[in-house]
């Protein structure tokens, strides 16, 4: 269990639904994840929600690390994709 110290990233201007939980963030910009959705802040109202830094997860299970890598090493839909969502952001 993570801390009540824990760094959150604090989402606005749009509604986590709740089920959400679990969900990867992703960043928009870089096209990788930042983060694992934890909570809405309000069901009712967009009021966003929060995150747990991708980082802070890797700390926390490290398994994940080598989950990741050994996935990406085998499955490389992820690199294409990402190749071509930054193929169309920059034309």
């Amino acid at each position: 269990m993570i801390g009540s110290l824990t760094p959150i990233i604090k989402l606005k201007g749009g509604q986590v639904r709740p089920g959400l939980s679990g969900s990867p963030l992703l960043n928009q910009r870089t096209g990788k994840v930042c983060g694992v959705i934890k909570f809405t802040r309000n069901r009712n109202s967009d009021l966003g929600g929060g995150a747990i830094p991708i980082d802070v997860v890797f700390k926390y299970y490290p398994k994940v690390i080598i989950a990741h890598s050994d996935f990406h090493q085998q499955d490389k839909r992820w690199d294409r994709t990402q190749s071509v969502i930054l193929t169309r952001c920059l034309t």
